[in-house]
């Protein structure tokens, strides 16, 4: 019998690598708090990208990381409700 081709086992792109490749994809229910906030900070930092370079010029990196978290982290708590209104 033949999988159905949107079968997720078969796509790649649904495949989980469980020995932690960081390519392997993961649902936000699988995700540890540690990649919650690595989350935010990746999607934090799309936004200082857009921001002028002279906002940014006197921060540290500590700093930089700080307020691409704080942009970030409504975005990943408004992807963890629709979550859970879906469910």
């Amino acid at each position: 019998m033949s999988h159905n081709p949107s079968d997720p086992a078969l796509n790649p792109q649904f495949r989980r690598n469980w020995a932690g490749s960081p390519r392997a994809i993961k649902f936000l229910a699988e995700l540890s708090e540690e990649d919650l906030d690595r989350v935010a900070i990746a999607r934090g930092e799309r936004i200082l990208r857009r921001l002028p370079a002279v906002m940014l010029a006197d921060l540290r990196d500590a700093e930089k990381r700080d307020l691409a978290r704080a942009f970030g982290r409504p975005w990943l708590r408004q992807m963890q409700e629709r979550r859970w209104r879906e469910r």
